[in-house]
């Protein structure tokens, strides 16, 4: 469930942007369109992502040691239900051992992931169906 921001409303046919929720308690994600921010959850599926790394960001979280938001992942939220035994890949991103999000199965790792059909949230736990 998506937790409104300040009232206000998500459109559900632009791109959202999702990043780890750095001053929320209780929440796990935050979800951006544009510039602002129209909510919280640790709930959400997107399709067609793209994850985003901005360098300048992450080099500044490494050197200075402070989280910042400098990584997200930019997808359409999916309103159709989707079987969740198709995520196979656990989603991780770590600025100060990769440069890119990386997605790990018990078998194998993808370093430096750009894209994906669908990411899935559930209880703060990223999964990617590669």
């Amino acid at each position: 469930m998506i937790t409104p921001f300040r009232g206000r409303t998500l459109d559900y046919d632009s791109p959202v942007e999702m990043y780890r929720c750095l001053n929320r308690k209780g929440y796990t994600f935050s979800l951006r369109q544009g510039t602002l921010v129209v909510g919280h959850t640790d709930h959400v599926m997107l399709k067609h992502c793209e994850f985003m790394v901005k360098e300048a960001g992450r080099s500044r979280c490494i050197t200075s040691g402070d989280r910042n938001v400098h990584a997200w992942i930019k997808g359409y939220i999916v309103t159709e239900p989707v079987d969740p035994m198709e995520f196979k890949h656990e989603l991780v991103y770590t600025p100060f051992n990769t440069s890119g999000f990386t997605a790990i199965t018990v078998s194998s790792t993808i370093e430096n992931l750009e894209k994906a059909d669908i990411v899935s949230v559930i209880n703060g736990k990223v999964k990617v169906k590669i």
